[in-house]
């Protein structure tokens, strides 16, 4: 391998003259060096050009995450100089590029050949093959770079776009080691692995829809950030980074949420800086999807585990819920917010992003088809108990039927399914029709509980204890939710999978088979529960 000089003023004079711009900022400039050996040569070179920046050397290789991990904890840097090198090197600069602050330098070395065309492609301003890079990832970093500059053994850009990295539960605490300021850890409820030891049977077999005989909770923390921005569906961020808490599916190895844009797998656009301003601590408890109960049942009570002691540690405490000007909190959120613990005063709902001076936010103990922790069973109790006591109704039939109004996964034949229901001394409810306490006074009562899946039957959470659950779906429809309040309360569960009239064809979100209509054929489905009725 040829050997080269870094930063070499006779190759090519004009990362010199770049990076001396870039440094001189006004301010202790911050320069991070990726290196995979001795960077002795270059470092020279850069305090003889900035006496007093403050630079951070990373030695190479270190994985993706690992590196993004150490970058974050001091982004967005004035000058980010690899002279790695190395086959990965495209992916790399597509990824830690992202940690220089809008206007600032990013400068590569090429020793020889290594990604020389996937630059040339970048200063054209062309989008070709690279390994690791998604097109979209591609159309991004041209859209945030200007002034790309291949010559001799060196490529040179500016960045334009201010970016944010994302944080997963495993990546924050080197972040707030790393900027105290930020924010701390304040309790930390161990994970848990648990089995399901209640029983479940199904009219057919589940290719598809995995039943899973254990559940991997992973810890859940109660934190608190200082200088946070919280935005409708739950993203929140703060400077250089989004908390773990914005992510809904924090197991999967791509973390997302849909009010960010991504720029890259692990980095966003860092959003307008909002207008209005909050003093004081907040709890966050803002849903991903407000005004749908299904979401607030399970990814917005998710969350609430930690307001008792969020409130014992600041009296004073409001909860924040970020919802959107077409999506307003109705009453029955209130009411449920009320039964866990937050009394409707102490509730602030904005429409809008709003930086708040401190906030407090957890862990979701709740991950639609990914786990739900043993330590959410107790909210659900006192959720349950506490609304049930509210209750006007004195109809508590002991078999309770929930049907499904709904446009979306509509069971074609309903009316003959209620039917076979009331033959078996079911009484035949739409819940939405009685106040929330009667809901749940009226499940909580009742032996068995049968229904449609979806939100109508997302009741079985707050139970108190073990029921027979019946539930009709179809293949389209994987009824995460149900099998998971099931597992968590030990409810017997009983699954009737009929076939959706758009046919599911991947293992994936299918949207058009999830939202598809069904029939419960007479003849297997219906034969299924009618030998559950008997």
């Amino acid at each position: 391998m040829t050997r080269w000089r870094p930063w070499s003023r006779e190759r090519v004079g004009l990362p010199e003259e770049r990076v001396a711009t870039a440094l001189a900022t006004g301010s202790q400039a911050r320069v991070a060096v990726l290196a995979g050996d001795d960077a002795s040569t270059l470092l020279g070179r850069l305090r003889a050009l900035a006496p007093a920046a403050q630079v951070t050397v990373l030695r190479l290789p270190l994985s993706p995450s690992e590196l993004s991990g150490r970058l974050v904890g001091e982004a967005p840097y004035d000058v980010l100089i690899d002279v790695a090198g190395g086959p990965d090197l495209p992916r790399r600069f597509a990824a830690v590029s992202w940690s220089v602050r809008g206007g600032g330098t990013v400068v590569v070395g090429l020793p020889e050949s290594d990604g020389r065309r996937f630059f040339e492609r970048l200063q054209t301003g062309e989008v070709g093959p690279a390994a690791g890079l998604r097109p979209r990832h591609q159309r991004a970093l041209l859209r945030g770079l200007e002034g790309v500059s291949v010559g001799g053994d060196w490529v040179v850009a500016t960045r334009t776009t201010e970016a944010l990295a994302k944080l997963g539960e495993d990546t924050v605490a080197r972040f707030l080691a790393d900027r105290p300021r930020a924010g701390r850890t304040l309790t930390t409820v161990p994970g848990e692995t648990w089995t399901v030891g209640s029983p479940v049977t199904t009219s057919r077999p589940l290719p598809r829809n995995p039943l899973p005989t254990s559940f991997a909770a992973p810890p859940a923390a109660l934190r608190e950030y200082d200088q946070v921005v919280v935005m409708p569906g739950r993203a929140s961020w703060l400077e250089g980074a989004v908390l773990p808490e914005s992510f809904r599916h924090q197991l999967r190895p791509e973390l997302r949420n849909r009010e960010l844009q991504e720029l890259a797998p692990e980095v966003v656009e860092r959003p307008p800086e909002p207008q209005q301003r909050l003093d004081g601590v907040w709890f966050n408890l803002t849903s991903p999807l407000p005004h749908h109960f299904g979401h607030a049942l399970t990814e917005q009570l998710g969350h609430a585990w930690g307001w008792a002691e969020a409130r014992q540690r600041y009296p004073d405490i409001r909860v924040l819920v970020a919802t959107m000007e077409h999506r307003p909190l109705t009453s029955w959120e209130l009411e449920i917010l009320e039964a866990a613990g937050v009394p409707a005063e102490l509730v602030t709902e904005v429409t809008e992003p709003v930086r708040v001076e401190r906030l407090l936010d957890t862990t979701a103990m709740y991950e639609i088809g990914g786990f739900v922790h043993p330590g959410l069973r107790r909210v659900y109790d006192d959720v349950g108990a506490t609304l049930a006591a509210r209750a006007t109704t004195t109809d508590l039939p002991a078999r309770l039927f929930h049907t499904r109004r709904s446009d979306k996964r509509r069971c074609r034949n309903r009316d003959d399914v209620e039917a076979m229901f009331v033959d078996a001394g079911f009484t035949v409810v739409a819940p939405e029709d009685s106040p929330l306490p009667d809901q749940v006074a009226r499940i909580r009562a009742a032996e068995v509980v049968a229904g449609f899946a979806g939100s109508s039957m997302f009741h079985i959470a707050l139970t108190g204890g073990p029921r027979h659950v019946i539930v009709m779906t179809h293949e389209g429809y994987p009824a995460h939710n149900e099998y998971q309040l099931s597992a968590l309360l030990g409810h017997r569960l009983d699954l009737s999978v009929s076939v959706p009239d758009v046919p599911r064809t991947s293992t994936g979100y299918q949207r058009s088979a999830f939202h598809s209509d069904f029939v419960v054929d007479p003849e297997t489905e219906g034969a299924y529960l009618r030998s559950l009725l008997d």
